[in-house]
């Protein structure tokens, strides 16, 4: 007969979609006498739980879960399932007594992964047998391996990108147990250097790291003994790998030298983009606490090796297998929402993405990214089986390999601003006021990417030419926007106004940048959902006369402001801002995706109503007078129907600048008639300032 897994999955492979099929025991048992993969599955279920097969439960069920992700497969679950049923879905009422999936064990490391194809790769996996310490020399041995293979192999993916660069200053910690306390050192020569990026974590107020006064003294030594934890692992592990050159932003940078840390930190992009390795501590979330030590994969209970016949129709003849448990509830994509502590802190977007080299620790096993691969212990460490919203290993090696390149001819460095924006906007920084700096680095590495503007139109007049490709330069950067799509850009919002975590900052931004907010963004104006309509067409309804931004360092020009403003010129009226609920005059919402979760409405003198997210709680703009001004629009047609969709600003006076407005927030009209948001008849092109 027929083996079940071969059906499914040649009807499955090659259109990367989940699915899965469940076997009963008996029919399993049967196919095993001429399907090795029923043989080794239920040869493995023996191993897993004895006597289960054979036990009598002839109406048992053996799941096998097949999860196709492409390019990559992944590694299924088996589950076990105990019960009776029938009908569609019967396999929903029987009841889970056990999950695991089961490797092949890899004779050596495993440095690429495959996407699967072969028979034997969509059966059987391979997998490394998870060290239980990260701290051991097998441990360091393993990371030796992957950084030498990326070295060797990998030179055009992973080159980096100024070799003639060295950070101001760094830690050498010599390459043996023997070599004394690590000290401070100015480098003269281009020189082979690894960075950390860690959390410091809220209890670091207490930690050692160099000022102004100590400065001296670090230059003669450091006191191991006294540095947090984390640091004193990187040591151990920099001279386990033989690299002597440490960079950490405590010692590295006289944390209370003010012209110091502006100086290095408008640097970042080099001081990371061009390190030989980072080293990140994606765990814990304090550095006191040190990433180097057992490793959860690792424990014995939770792998467990051991040998079984494994025919070559299955991947074999290698006979040593990895079993490990899967915990009820857990799937291929469990975890997808959890961020580790790294990846929620504010500072370390830029330092996932800089890197050319990174070897990851989690408490649970090590994993390496670059610009060609990303991998983990156990071998199944795919792209996108994460809780991040975007691939930093591929998000970097786009910008520093070039987008027109094959490889990446459908990304576009549009769209991998706002998503990396998007992301880090859900991140957390000690300092308010970091917000443009944290992210001052990447915005240096996009200088020079090619930046497409789609076709559009201008008030009163035709379509703008054809698409045409713009290069982003520095001049083009404003306070987290780039010119070459700036109006559009100014329609973002903040996903959930009023939170504990969202309302004004110090001062770091204009208010009509993100950065002026503190809480998630979102850029969904939903070009993308247009773009597939070869109809629609966005409509510029205002013109950027001026944008103006003062850094604190002048020749820093992404970095930190002390003043920023636009001069738009567009459709401005008075607005009278309500809580109520739709009136007749509007027919549905206009925002995408995430709706805000404070509904308010904004009535022109045409008593007209459209829906506003605000940047703050409602409260904080009691008694004021408002206006709303036009940004773009949206057009499509269905035949003869045309429908508008209009975007806005919401502003008030400035408090700053009696002759200036600020942004409070964003709306947006959209009517199936083809109503051109009434609010605005007769309104006059008006030049504003927006501070």
């Amino acid at each position: 007969m027929l083996c079940p897994h071969a059906e499914i999955r040649t009807r499955m492979y090659g259109k990367g979609i989940v699915g899965s099929t469940h076997i009963t025991v008996t029919s399993c048992q049967a196919s095993a006498k001429t399907c090795p993969e029923c043989d080794l599955l239920l040869r493995v279920v023996e191993e897993y739980k004895p006597g289960w097969s054979n036990a009598g439960h002839a109406d048992g069920r053996l799941e096998r879960v097949l999860h196709l992700e492409s390019p990559y497969a992944t590694p299924g679950v088996v589950r076990l399932r105990e019960g009776s049923g029938g009908g569609w879905g019967w396999f929903n009422n029987l009841e889970v007594v056990g999950s695991f999936r089961f490797f092949r064990k890899a004779k050596g490391d495993i440095l690429s992964l495959r996407g699967g194809g072969s028979q034997a790769d969509t059966v059987l996996y391979e997998s490394l047998e998870i060290v239980e310490a990260s701290s051991s020399a097998a441990a360091i041995q393993r990371a030796s391996k992957w950084l030498a293979h990326c070295v060797d192999h990998d030179k055009e993916e992973c080159k980096i990108l100024n070799p003639s660069f060295t950070p101001r200053r760094l830690l050498n910690v010599g390459t043996g147990e023997q070599n004394g306390e690590p000290f401070l050192f100015e480098p003269t020569v281009p020189t082979l250097y690894v960075c950390l990026s860690y959390c410091w974590g809220p209890d670091a107020a207490d930690v050692l790291t160099t000022t102004k006064h100590n400065l001296q003294a670090h230059y003669q030594a450091v006191p191991l003994v006294a540095v947090p934890q984390t640091v004193r692992d990187t040591v151990t592990l920099c001279r386990g790998l033989k690299l002597e050159n440490l960079w950490v932003d405590s010692l590295c940078i006289a944390q209370d030298d003010t012209q110091d840390w502006l100086q290095q930190s408008a640097e970042m992009r080099d001081i990371y983009a061009n390190a030989h390795l980072t080293i990140a501590a994606e765990e814990p979330a304090s550095c006191k606490l040190g990433f180097l030590g057992e490793q959860q994969f690792g424990k014995p209970g939770w792998q467990r090796v051991f040998t079984t016949h494994v025919p070559k129709e299955a991947g074999g003849p290698d006979n040593q297998l990895i079993l490990r448990p899967v915990e009820e509830g857990e799937t291929i994509t469990s975890g997808r929402d959890e961020r580790c502590s790294l990846d929620s802190r504010g500072w370390c977007l830029q330092e996932s993405i800089l890197p050319t080299r990174r070897l990851c620790f989690n408490g649970k096993e090590m994993s390496w990214e670059c610009g060609r691969r990303r991998i983990c212990e156990c071998g199944h460490a795919l792209w996108g089986i994460t809780a991040r919203p975007i691939s930093y290993g591929n998000v970097g090696a786009r910008i520093k390999q070039g987008y027109q390149k094959g490889r990446w001819d459908k990304c576009t460095p549009r769209d991998d601003w706002k998503e990396m924006v998007e992301d880090y906007s859900r991140r957390s920084l000690s300092k308010k006021t970091d917000k443009l700096s944290a992210i001052s680095g990447l915005a240096k590495l996009f200088v020079g990417a090619p930046w497409e503007q789609k076709p559009y139109w201008y008030p009163g007049g035709g379509p703008l030419a054809l698409p045409r490709t713009l290069a982003l330069t520095v001049d083009n950067y404003k306070a987290g926007l780039w010119m070459n799509t700036f109006i559009s850009d100014l329609a973002w919002w903040l996903v959930e106004p009023g939170s504990e975590n969202s309302g004004p900052v110090p001062y770091s931004a204009p208010s009509w940048s993100w950065a002026s907010v503190d809480g998630p963004v979102r850029f969904q104006y939903s070009e993308a959902a247009y773009s597939r309509d070869p109809t629609a067409i966005r409509r510029i309804d205002c013109t950027a006369d001026d944008v103006r931004c003062e850094t604190i360092v002048p020749s820093d020009h992404t970095g930190p402001l002390k003043a920023a403003y636009t001069v738009l010129t567009g459709p401005l009226v008075t607005a009278e801002l309500v809580d109520h609920p739709p009136t007749p005059y509007y027919t549905g919402t206009g925002f995408p995706g995430e709706i805000p979760a404070h509904r308010l409405y904004v009535h022109g003198l045409q008593l007209y109503s459209a829906e506003v997210a605000l940047d703050q709680p409602r409260d904080v703009f009691k008694d004021q007078a408002f206006f709303f001004f036009r940004l773009f629009t949206w057009k499509t047609q269905n035949g003869k129907r045309v429908m508008n969709k209009a975007w806005f600003l919401v502003l008030k006076r400035s408090s700053r600048d009696e002759a200036a407005f600020e942004r409070i927030g964003v709306g947006v009209w959209l009517d199936p008639r083809e109503s051109d948001l009434p609010s605005f008849d007769g309104a006059k092109p008006t030049s504003i300032k927006i501070v």
